[in-house]
């Protein structure tokens, strides 16, 4: 029993290594890509940069950033996102980072499946197994997720993390992650997450 219990000690610390180190990488890869996005002056190179470090920071399968369809790419600042077009309130997926493109992805109402509720409530909103979720707890939940809206044509997703750009108080856009590589999203992969949002808002304002 005794040597059960130092086995078991082994293999704990060998985790808690292995999580640490995984931090570790992923707060680097974190300040890597804050670093870009925030360097960035037009909203199309902030775009792309945003999804390749959102998915390489997260570990995940598909990233995506959705701003409101009035945004343009030259001399933008916190005023000019969301405006300037007729559906200035409609969400467009501006860029995809993984197993999909922008055009996959459904235009979003503010509101609509998780995606527009992110944008609607400034709330970031998690799912996690999403595969083993009966339709009515998925309903039951405050921001119901609608594979409908929320997934790209052709792609199922297994979790999903979805967070809101603000500027001033003011939701400007949505950022996604979904189909972490490993396990579920926890509370170290939402605080990653909403620190990149962060950043992203920043660089759009």
């Amino acid at each position: 029993q005794e040597m059960l219990a130092r086995v078991e000690t082994t293999l704990r610390s060998q985790r808690l290594e292995k999580q640490l180190q995984e931090q570790t990488e992923q707060l680097a890869a974190l300040n890597q890509a804050s670093n870009a996005i925030t360097t960035s002056l037009e909203i199309g190179p902030i775009a792309e940069t945003t999804v390749d470090g959102a998915r390489q920071v997260l570990r995940t399968e598909l990233s995506a950033i959705f701003l409101p369809e009035g945004a343009h790419d030259a001399n933008h600042n916190g005023d000019d996102v969301g405006r300037g077009s007729k559906r200035a309130d409609v969400l467009h997926c501006r860029a995809v980072s993984g197993v999909a493109r922008p055009d996959s992805f459904h235009d979003v109402n503010p509101g609509q499946g998780a995606i527009g509720a992110t944008y609607a409530s400034q709330q970031t909103l998690c799912y996690n197994d999403l595969q083993d979720t009966t339709p009515q707890e998925v309903e039951s939940h405050p921001a119901a997720f609608d594979a409908q809206v929320d997934s790209p044509r052709g792609v199922e997703l297994k979790n999903l993390l979805v967070a809101p750009l603000m500027i001033r108080s003011r939701s400007v856009g949505v950022l996604l992650v979904a189909n972490k590589k490993s396990g579920s999203f926890g509370e170290v992969d939402q605080e990653l997450f909403t620190s990149l949002a962060s950043a992203v808002s920043r660089a759009l304002e």
